[in-house]
């Protein structure tokens, strides 16, 4: 692919060399999202020029649509957030104007992606409801090939965390099942890794478990033989936050200090500021408290100003508990006050829940506004959510 890329300048033809990088420079972007995932720089710098040409040519329709659609991933993945929303609206306005079913699913995808990561949780229903219905396996299985990622087990993973932001622990269980099962029907293995480590993600935000880790263990052993040093690395990245929500911090600091080393210099970000606080919970509880301090503060830094905003209410939630085990009432009851503000922004009431649970545990009710646990009471009440376990056990408490 590299000899193709050299030999470009020899065509004579401008047209033909046009035309002829733009088939290389999407075929070496797919090659390198193969290889190293999409957060790595090379990938952006491929399907960069792709689209480069596309606008050269003023080419629409397919072929600058994958171009997008590569650039969009890695900024994405890299938390550029500003301009991955951008780039979700040009793929919407490609996919309207060329009028294809497979891309207006991708487009359907890319926005309930984009949603989750900006905190716009609500948006993903309308969204999942529409990829689920316009899905069918024998026109759009193998967009999986071309685009790196099937856009209905992306919508149903993506969906599946936001449903554990709202609180909806059942959807978010039934959508990632439904991914772990689309995935084994389409038969491609390279995709195993990332429904069911990425699929996990959803669950741990709640708690984990020994089996949490073994089926972890599974799929990065799998990603191994694969040779997906991605999904690897994500796979570690997401089993270190299980190991601190299971209190086994010596390992968890272990694993995450290493993995997120790894991320920093690989370019991968997405959801890595909450592992980074998990990192953070597991060096507190370890006794190094100014080394948490710095990597709560580099979290909620990377994650306001990136607008990757989707986890930032438990990470705040995450660093006023450990502010409160130090004794520092102000600073926890800030931390506190500004995650509720936000997962009241987001309607997310799984982290609101957590928020005013944590906030009663340290028997801080006091230093919130009075009337802050009683609207929270009253809008679960009045939500399907209370029939949910978490929901009637808050209920009771509060």
């Amino acid at each position: 692919m590299l000899q193709a890329i050299d030999l470009l300048p020899h065509i004579v033809d401008e047209a033909a060399e046009e035309a002829l990088g733009l088939q290389i420079y999407t075929l070496q972007g797919l090659a390198l999202t193969q290889a190293r995932g999409f957060g790595d720089a090379s990938v952006n710098e491929a399907y960069s020029r792709a689209w480069s040409i596309c606008q050269a040519m003023h080419k629409t329709g397919k072929p600058e649509f994958v171009a997008v659609w590569g650039i969009w991933a890695h900024k994405l993945v890299v938390s550029d957030t500003h301009i991955g929303r951008e780039l979700t609206h040009t793929l919407e306005a490609i996919s309207a104007q060329v009028g294809e079913s497979d891309l207006l699913m991708l487009s359907s995808a890319a926005r309930i992606v984009t949603s989750f990561c900006t905190g716009e949780f609500t948006r993903i229903e309308d969204d999942l409801a529409a990829v689920m219905e316009g899905y069918d396996l024998v026109q759009h299985a193998n967009l999986a090939l071309s685009y790196s990622m099937d856009p209905k087990a992306l919508s149903l993973l993506f969906a599946s965390h936001g449903y554990a932001a709202l609180g909806d622990l059942r959807k978010a269980d039934w959508a990632r099942a439904e991914a772990v099962n689309h995935i084994t029907g389409l038969g491609m293995d390279f995709l195993q890794p990332y429904a069911n480590i990425f699929g996990l993600g959803s669950s741990i935000y709640y708690g984990a478990d020994e089996k949490t880790l073994m089926t972890l263990d599974t799929y990065i052993a799998m990603a191994s033989e694969l040779g997906l040093p991605f999904w690897m690395l994500a796979g570690n990245l997401w089993k270190g936050a299980a190991l601190a929500q299971m209190d086994l911090h010596q390992e968890a600091e272990a694993i995450l200090r290493v993995a997120l080393q790894q991320a920093d210099a690989g370019g991968l970000s997405l959801t890595v500021a909450y592992q980074r606080s998990m990192f953070a919970k597991s060096l507190d509880a370890l006794g190094k408290h100014e080394e948490a301090a710095a990597a709560f503060e580099r979290s909620i830094d990377n994650s306001s100003t990136m607008g990757e905003v989707c986890s930032l209410p438990e990470i705040r939630r995450l660093y006023g508990s450990c502010l409160m085990r130090r004794g520092d009432v102000e600073g926890a009851a800030a931390q506190f006050n500004r995650g509720l503000t936000l997962a009241q922004i987001q309607q997310a009431m799984g982290w609101e829940g957590r928020l005013l649970r944590t906030v009663r545990t340290f028997e801080m009710g006091s230093l919130l506004a009075p009337e802050v646990m009683t609207d929270f009471a009253q809008r679960l009440r009045a939500s399907p959510l209370v029939e949910q376990d978490w929901g009637q056990a808050l209920l009771a408490e509060i």
